[in-house]
């Protein structure tokens, strides 16, 4: 699960295409708001809520953690894609292979610093090239078991929808998205990692999603559930584009 301060975090498929985005420049002006700036004590923060989206539409900024299984050791990357869910550029700022301790631990934290450092140029040159803005981010309201029965989450008229592998995504009630998503959404079943024979499932479930209904643009984040011995996969953030 993510473990940003101020993070609230699908892979694109095909659908009848629609007009390029009006009124959007082809190469942004230098943005009015700062770019984000990351920091790190016992957690990484970022200044402003991601994900974030170029002022014309056409890329997106994700900040990801993956959940590094039994160790749970921090690690942080940034990538930039394109509406159609393909990684443009990727920034590491701390793998988990690299970390061989936990955020707070002197060791690690100036190790950390040079790299926060190029973290912050390098995000300054993306909100400079691109004017990112955040993505409107809506609520995700726990089922009754958690989490792991999370289908619908919305934010004043938007809402989304995941249920049968089908993405919905609406405001105002009009449909925005209605589409099959990947079988790469789903966690694949695989043999118990301690060789009792049994088979390991991570049942998949919504755990975030910002929309952009101006610039036609969402992000979802899909979890998945696990235990001690059936560690769940790191969460994925898709960007949805109409």
């Amino acid at each position: 699960m993510l473990r940003f301060v101020t993070l609230l975090s699908l892979a694109a498929c095909a659908t009848t295409a629609r007009a390029p985005l009006a009124n959007q420049p082809a190469h942004p002006n230098p943005p009015p708001t700062p770019a984000p700036v990351l920091s790190v004590s016992d957690v990484f923060a970022l200044s402003r809520p991601f994900p974030l989206v170029s002022s014309d539409g056409t890329v997106v900024l994700l900040a990801v953690e993956d959940g590094d299984g039994g160790r749970g050791y921090p690690n942080l990357r940034f990538e930039l894609k394109d509406r159609h869910d393909k990684i443009l550029a990727t920034h590491v700022v701390l793998a988990a292979d690299e970390a061989e301790g936990y955020l707070g631990e002197a060791a690690l934290m100036k190790r950390l610093a040079p790299r926060i450092e190029r973290a912050n140029a390098w995000l300054a040159e993306q909100n400079a090239k691109y004017g990112l803005v955040s993505l409107p981010a809506l609520t995700v309201v726990k089922g009754d078991d958690g989490y792991a029965d999370v289908k619908s989450i919305a934010r004043d008229s938007i809402s989304v929808t995941w249920s049968a592998n089908t993405l919905d995504i609406s405001a105002d009630k009009t449909p925005l998205v209605h589409r099959a998503t990947a079988p790469d959404w789903l966690a694949e079943k695989r043999a118990m990692p301690d060789g009792s024979g049994e088979t390991c499932e991570n049942p998949a479930f919504l755990n975030g999603a910002a929309v952009d209904p101006a610039r036609r643009i969402a992000v979802v984040t899909v979890s998945y559930t696990g235990t001690d011995t059936c560690w769940e996969p790191p969460d994925q953030q898709r960007v949805i584009a109409w």
